[in-house]
């Protein structure tokens, strides 16, 4: 079963958490600033789920919800040279620039 609390507004953007079958979660939001961008962050798989595409459920659950939240593109920040680097881009994000605490931000287009 998949949990889904949407439109949470805190500070000037909107969430939507995910809680996927009780294996994971991962949370959306959108600045109102800039609507046609959404960041997914917070994206965790309990350990023993992990390696049987669990992560790559929700993270497609989190582009999709991306879209209907008016989302054009998805950004990710990610450490530079870890493995979570590695995996994002294999799912199509990729690199754009560093942010002021020097993480990557990954990005895709959801068209």
């Amino acid at each position: 079963m998949t949990y889904i609390h949407e439109n949470i507004w805190i500070w000037g953007q909107t969430h939507t958490i995910i809680c996927w079958n009780g294996v994971g979660f991962v949370n959306v939001s959108i600045e109102n600033i800039n609507p046609t961008i959404s960041t997914i962050h917070g994206l965790s798989v309990l350990p023993s789920y992990r390696k049987h595409g669990k992560g790559t459920k929700l993270l497609e659950l989190a582009e999709q919800e991306s879209k209907k939240m008016g989302a054009t593109q998805a950004c990710i920040l990610v450490e530079p040279d870890s493995w979570m680097e590695g995996w994002y881009k294999r799912k199509g994000y990729e690199f754009n620039s560093y942010d002021e605490n020097n993480l990557m931000i990954l990005v895709k287009d959801l068209n």
